[in-house]
């Protein structure tokens, strides 16, 4: 079985911005819904709460995730305040992930006015997440729930996010049109983690076929070899020949 698929999901709700938000019920939320999948082995989230800008890098260096996802706060101009207050702006992301590009293959900014950070991650990675106006808390741990519920069923991350977003509609929230995909060009949509295989039957060692001539006695024995088949000791054989005629031949597979 290959690895799961690794999650990083990095949580911060700095005490400046005036508003709390539910991290804990957003990651249960998510660990419940991979639960519920048909593929719930494929995803490891791996949680790590009140993030600093500076734990960034070594995280994704001891992690080595697939799917870096952050839940907190997003500003126009600033991009995600970390724990602290510190903010990772665009460009400081992007230098972040250049270092990383061979294994993140998608970023999840669930945080309100995302998309300008998203749309300077697109070119490094397969798909970026991102919001072009405020969300509300609800709406956002909605979205994180579908969306890896439905990685958990092997979803591919367009359609994930086409029933993420469905999701939002059908709950009636009304920043559902928040969110925004970004798709780096030549990718083709394949899922996360490929679908277990079933193993091959065994191929059946193939037999040899010998002769035995019947004589006058009740039994026959035939020797044979371990040369037919890989692994099938030798040995002898022993025949019934009762109710065959003296002169008859018969053959068999060992």
């Amino acid at each position: 079985m290959t690895q799961p698929v690794g999650v990083l999901f990095l949580a911060a709700d700095p005490f400046e911005s005036g508003w709390r938000l539910r991290f804990d019920e957003e990651l249960r939320e998510i660990q419940d819904a991979i639960q519920r999948g048909r593929e719930c082995y494929a995803l490891d989230v791996r949680p790590r709460l009140a993030t600093r800008a500076t734990d960034v890098q070594t995280l994704l260096l001891r992690e080595t995730p697939r799917v870096l996802h952050f839940a907190g706060h997003g500003e126009q101009g600033r991009g995600i305040v970390m724990d602290g207050g510190d903010a990772l702006r665009s460009g400081e992301l992007v230098r972040v992930l250049a270092h990383f590009r061979d294994t993140v293959r998608v970023v999840v900014l669930n945080a309100c006015t995302t998309l300008p950070v998203a749309e300077a991650l697109s070119p490094l990675v397969d798909y970026v997440i991102g919001t072009e106006a405020p969300v509300m808390d609800r709406a956002a741990i909605a979205f994180s729930r579908a969306f890896y519920g439905a990685l958990a069923f092997g979803q591919t991350v367009p359609d994930a996010f086409a029933l993420a977003s469905n999701e939002l509609a059908i709950e009636q929230f009304s920043d559902s049109r928040a969110y925004r995909l970004l798709v780096r060009p030549g990718v083709v949509p394949a899922p996360l983690h490929p679908p277990a295989q079933a193993a091959a039957p065994a191929a059946a060692a193939p037999g040899r076929r010998q002769k035995i001539h019947i004589g006058s006695a009740a039994t026959a024995k035939t020797t044979f070899d371990s040369g037919a088949a890989k692994g099938t000791p030798g040995g002898e054989q022993d025949i019934a020949i009762r109710d065959l005629k003296s002169d008859e031949t018969i053959d068999f597979t060992t």
